[in-house]
C-alpha cells in the first residue's frame, strides 16, 4: 500500500483466505484458490443449475455426472465440484464473511501503519480481478471514498496490460 506519507507491504491475505476456504471445507488448496474467487453455482444434473442468488438455469457446457448435487465453481478445466454441505446462498455469505475476515482485516492494518485514511484506493494486482474483493474493501472504508481498479501499463507504449501485471510491470521499470 502506497500512501503520501510513504508504504507499506501487506502481503499474504490471499493466502491465508486460501488456507481459510480450504480448511472450513475440508478440500484441497489448489482447489480452494479457485473456490475463495467468486460466485459457485449448486449442480442439479447435468445441464441444470442453482445459482447463489436462487436463480436456476442450464449450463452453456454439460458438466460431469459425479458432480451432480455438489456446489461447483468455473474453473481452470471446466466445472469443479468443491461440496455438498451448504446451499449457493450459504456458501456466498460464508465466503464474504471470511473475505471481510481475513482481507478487509489486512488492509486496515496496512492503512493503520500509514497512519491516515485513504482518499482513493486503487487495486492493482491478481485481487483486483476480484468484483467481492472491491465490494469488501469499499464497505471496510468511510463513506465516499472511491475504490477502483488499476490499467497497469495504460500509460506504456503499446496495449494496456490489464490489472493482473503489476508486480511484473514494477519490476521491468524498476531501476
Amino acid at each position: 500500500m502506497i500512501g503520501a506519507g510513504g508504504s507499506v507491504v501487506a502481503a499474504g491475505a490471499g493466502e491465508l483466505l486460501t488456507a481459510a476456504v480450504a480448511e472450513m471445507l475440508g478440500i484441497p488448496r489448489a482447489t480452494a484458490d479457485w473456490v475463495k474467487r467468486g460466485p459457485c453455482v449448486r449442480l442439479d444434473g447435468g445441464e441444470r443449475f442453482e445459482a447463489e442468488d436462487g436463480t436456476r438455469g442450464f449450463l452453456d457446457r454439460p458438466a460431469p455426472a459425479s458432480a451432480a448435487g455438489q456446489l461447483a465453481v468455473d474453473g481452470p478445466g471446466g466445472w469443479l465440484p468443491f461440496g455438498r454441505r451448504h446451499a449457493p446462498g450459504e456458501w456466498r455469505v460464508i465466503r464474504l464473511r471470511l473475505k471481510l475476515a481475513v482481507l478487509a482485516a489486512n488492509f486496515r492494518r496496512a492503512v493503520g501503519t500509514l497512519g491516515q485514511d485513504p482518499a482513493q484506493v486503487l487495486i492493482v494486482g491478481g485481487p483486483a480481478g476480484d468484483e467481492e474483493l472491491l465490494g469488501v474493501i469499499t464497505r471496510s472504508l468511510a463513506d465516499g471514498v472511491p475504490v477502483g481498479r488499476g490499467d497497469v501499463g495504460g500509460t506504456c507504449p503499446g496495449e494496456p496490460l490489464g490489472h493482473r501485471y503489476a508486480v511484473a510491470l514494477g519490476l521491468a521499470l524498476a531501476p
